[in-house]
Formats: structure tokens, sequence, C-alpha cells
């Protein structure tokens, strides 16, 4: 197959929506400005191909037709050295995942500041599995814009994600102290861009002593420049005359109740997806929240909800939540509460969290392959599948 090559429409366009400038985080190089006569203009820009443009080139070409090689959705706009960065060593150390997170997030920064808010880069490229209980050692888990991770129950999906909570909430961690002395402890390494590289390990020793340590270097709490928002199973309800829906609402999703408030209040102004004009009220003397779910009565109490209504609410709340911190610092979105969903509305809701994702990185779980939206290597999509028995799991 001979050398496919963007046009001269599709390198335009790329350049301008990159301002002209180089994508690569950290460096934001112009890449366009005067020649040596009035007239002239000099360029520097490369559109690199995220999937190369020949068989065997950096990074391969996956599945891809040829048509989508050259489309815009596999174009990065560098300077040229970063060019050559990118596909030395065959492209090994920047795989396609990681190129769409440099993309993603550049012509982010570009819009928000067209708008005039700053936009600070971060991004999560990865976690290893050091010593666990679950996992076999050396395990590692890559992320893309969108990661959805696939296993059987039990096989270490909510581990990952509160490893990842953890990072933010120590109460997460908590959880994984050795019990007896058969129990291994755990330690897990996380490696970032924030726009330079960044990696931090945590060691979980017992309820007490969990240690961390930031670039090598111990450190007395963890203080990363990301935000995690975690929305896990839904948990046991309480009395409502012991505990209120925002209360709940709170515990569930592990913010202050106030917060709660001020999602409901936002998600209303803004809109949601299947979920449309919650509001707090009071009934009997007692707090409700009254919403609006596609393809029910309008203006139910969230109580009258089924069990997925109740978790598709939540859902939209986090989401919600996400997209506003995104908008201030890096944030990845954790949604590991989609197991009783069936194959439309999971596949309807991985859609919507990953046209979220512009802003934003997020994790979701799942516990059978069937219910996986169709994937492309151009989307930033990616899957991991968790393979084999407690004590030896393998990600793949």
């Amino acid at each position: 197959m001979t050398r496919i090559n963007f046009s001269n429409g599709v390198k335009r366009t790329l350049a301008e929506r990159n301002g002209f400038r180089c994508s690569f985080p950290g460096c934001d190089s112009a890449t366009i400005g005067p020649g040596a006569t009035p007239q002239d203009v000099i360029s520097t820009g490369v559109a690199a191909h995220i999937h190369s443009a020949s068989p065997g080139g950096p990074r391969g070409q996956a599945t891809l037709a040829p048509q989508d090689l050259h489309s815009i959705r596999n174009a990065l706009w560098l300077c040229a050295n970063h060019a050559r960065v990118v596909d030395a060593k065959r492209g090994a150390e920047f795989p396609a995942t990681l190129l769409h997170s440099f993309k993603t997030a550049h012509e982010a920064r570009i819009a928000f500041e067209q708008r005039g808010v700053s936009f600070k880069f971060g991004w999560l490229q990865s976690l290893v599995v050091q010593e666990s209980p679950l996992f076999t050692p050396g395990s590692r888990l890559d992320f893309g814009r969108t990661t959805i991770i696939v296993g059987r129950n039990a096989s270490g999906k909510t581990a990952l994600c509160e490893w990842l909570a953890g990072c933010t909430e120590i109460s997460f961690l908590k959880r994984w102290s050795p019990i007896g002395k058969k129990r291994k402890r755990t330690q897990v390494r996380y490696e970032a861009l924030n726009p330079l590289p960044l990696a931090w390990t945590v060691r979980i020793y017992e309820k007490n002593n969990i240690q961390f340590d930031v670039d090598g270097l111990a450190t007395p709490r963890l203080n990363v420049p990301f935000v995690f928002i975690h929305a896990p199973e839904r948990p046991y309800r309480r009395n409502p005359e012991d505990e209120t829906i925002s209360a709940y609402l709170a515990r569930w999703l592990r913010i202050d109740v106030a917060l709660v408030h001020n999602i409901v209040r936002s998600l209303a102004t803004r809109g949601g997806h299947h979920i449309h004009n919650p509001h707090f009220v009071k009934q009997n003397d007692q707090e409700a929240l009254l919403v609006d779910v596609d393809g029910t009565r309008p203006g139910l109490d969230f109580h009258d909800l089924s069990d997925t209504e109740q978790i598709r609410v939540v859902i939209e709340m986090a989401v919600e939540l996400a997209r506003f911190e995104a908008e201030r610092q890096p944030t990845i979105l954790l949604v590991d509460c989609m197991a009783r969903f069936d194959c439309r509305h999971f596949q309807d809701y991985a859609d919507f969290i990953a046209a979220q994702t512009r802003q934003f990185q997020a994790v979701v779980t799942a516990v059978v392959e069937d219910t996986l939206p169709a994937v492309s290597p151009l989307d930033g999509l990616h899957v991991a599948r968790l393979r084999g028995n407690v004590a030896d799991v393998t990600i793949e």
C-alpha cells in the first residue's frame, strides 16, 4: 500500500483548529510567522499521523480504512521537532491513545482561550499494579479519553476505580489495607502528564499506614493536580427519616450535601441527557427530589424511580460535576455503576459519557463485552479486558 497523505485542506483546517501552535504538552510553539519579505510566510508546522501513513510505520494502522487514515481525526498538529520526537523508536513511547490525548487537550485549550478562560492540561497515562491481592504483579492499565474496563464480577474493576479515586480521597485506599497474614499489601504506580511527566506511587501497608511517593520522593500526603469524581454502585438507602435524599446522594458520590444541591440546579439549567428539570421540594415535611426521566411520568420522586433510573440520575449528576471541575483543573470521571444496565442503555450512556470527554477523561466499567459500543481507534476510546482469577488477574 502506498503512503496515505493528508490533503492540503485537511492540513489547513488542522492548523487553524490548533491556532497554528504545536499540540505537544509544554511546547505550544508558534508554527507560522513572517518570512524574509512582507509577502512571505514561513510555516514550520507538521500534520503528523497518529496512526501511520504507511504499513509498518510508527504506531501501525490498526484496522483503519484508507479514508480514515487520511482524515483529520487521524491528524495531530505539531512543530517540526516534536513531529520527529513522537515517531522516534517507531512511536513506542507515544502510543495512539496518548497522541489522541494531545490532540483533544490542545484543541480544548484553544477553545477555552477563545472564551477567555485559562486551561490546565493534565492527562492520566497509566496505572501499574506492582503488588496487590487481585492482580498479577506488573499489570498495566493505559488510559484513553474514555477507557472501558471489561471484566466479570470480582475481577478487579471496582478495585481499579477505587485506587484511582483514592488519589484524592484516602478512605478508598483504606478499604484495601491487608487483613490477616495472608493478604498482600497493595502498591500502585501512576503516570501522568501535567504537562511534563509526573509519576506517583501509593503503598497500602495497613489502614493507618499508607505511604506516598511523588516522582520518587516521599511526601506527607498525595497532592496530585487531578480531580477524581467517582460514581460507584448504589449504596444502601437508609430510612428517609434519618437521611435526606440530598445526604444520600452526597454519600453516594462522596461529596458535600451543599454541592449536591448546586449540581441539581446546574443540571436543571443546562439540561441533561435523559434527565430533565430536577429540583428539590418539601413534601410532608421531608425533602424530595423530583425529576423528569425520559420514558417515565414527569415529576416523579427520586424514591419512585427504578434502580437503573436512579443510577441514570446519578451518572448525569457526576458528568455535570466533571464538566464543571474540568474547566478549572484536570479531571477524571469514574463510572462504576452501570452493571445493571442492559445493552441498549449501557451503549447509550457510554456514548454520552464519551461525547463529554473533550474536557475530561472517563473510566467506565462493564461486566459483559456485548454491552460495549462500537469502537473506532480514532475515537480516543480504549477498551481494557480483565482476565483470570483472583490473585492472578491480568489486564489486556
